[in-house]
Parts: C-alpha cells; structure tokens; sequence
C-alpha cells in the first residue's frame, strides 16, 4: 500500500511540476535531476524507481529507529522493577493516580 501511495504521489508531482520553478519538495527535486540527467545525454542514475524507493526508505528509517528505541525501553523497563516504580511514582505525583 506504501509502494502505492509512493507511486500515485510521484505521477501526480509529474502532473504539476513546473521546471522552470524551484523545486516544491523532494520529489520535485529528483524529477528535475532526472530531466536534466536527460537532457544531458548522461546514464540514467536517477530513475523513478530509485524515487520510489529512497521515499520508501525515508519513510522507514525514522520508523525503524523509533520502534528499536521503544523495545529498548519495554526491555531496561522489564528487567529494572525498581525504575518501574520510580516512573509510576512519577506519574501519580504529575497527573495523579486516578487517570
């Protein structure tokens, strides 16, 4: 579904650019760098398949690295009891003990 929106994103960037213009994003930016690769007669290191998948790889990098840090957390968490209660007591005194 990511490949998807990835690729229907592109398509409608490739609807509305305007080359003359500075680039409105990053998507923009690699679509001009492919018509100027072009246009030079240079290999085509830049493809919208390589668009495609550095989208993709932003996207997951910053998802990756949140989700390793959280089971880090629930992991220390797990096996230090006593920072367990520190945390609730924490909680309690903040916002309360009923919420």
């Amino acid at each position: 579904k990511l490949l998807t929106s990835e690729i229907q994103e592109i398509e409608s960037h490739k609807k509305t650019i305007n080359y003359d213009d500075a680039p409105r994003d990053y998507i923009d930016a690699f679509l001009m760098e492919i018509k100027k690769r072009k246009e030079n007669g240079e290999q085509e290191e830049f493809t919208e398949h390589q668009l495609s998948a550095a989208i993709y790889d932003l996207f997951t990098a910053g998802t990756e690295t949140t989700v390793t840090t959280l089971r880090y957390a629930i992991h220390f968490l797990l096996n230090n009891p006593r920072v367990q209660e520190k945390i609730h007591e924490e909680i309690d005194r903040v916002i309360g003990p009923d919420c």
